[in-house]
């Protein structure tokens, strides 16, 4: 069955990982692998600091082997963030104030989250 989508590659599921391998690469996140079910499990930090509108909805981050840096953005919402972060979580400074609360609720962090 066909999904909408901008790409037909992706509505047929051919190519989505050449796409999640393209934006990450771009973003500079490495020693990553993509699962089966297209999420993305990263053996190191994330610093995507001031580059991001929002996560595209192609992204979706597992468990992160290190920190996780999405501040200084124009984020509306963490729904794309990871599952499991092992250290810090950084937030700060995005188009809405997220809480400490509203982090934990879509995101298991294993250290500090920075939020204001």
């Amino acid at each position: 069955m066909f999904k909408k989508s901008d790409n037909p590659l992706v509505s047929l599921d051919i190519g989505k990982k050449v796409i999640i391998e393209k934006w990450l690469d771009e973003m500079g996140v490495k020693n990553y692998i993509i699962n089966d079910d297209y999420s993305i499990d990263v053996d190191s930090n994330i610093y995507l600091r001031g580059c991001l509108y929002e996560l595209p909805n192609f992204i979706k981050f597992n468990i992160i082997n290190g920190y996780f840096d999405c501040a200084f953005n124009n984020l509306t919402s963490l729904e794309e963030c990871p599952n499991i972060v092992k250290s810090s979580f950084n937030c700060e400074e995005n188009k809405v104030k997220f809480t400490k609360k509203y982090v934990l609720n879509h995101c298991n962090v294993f250290s500090e989250i920075l939020y204001l």
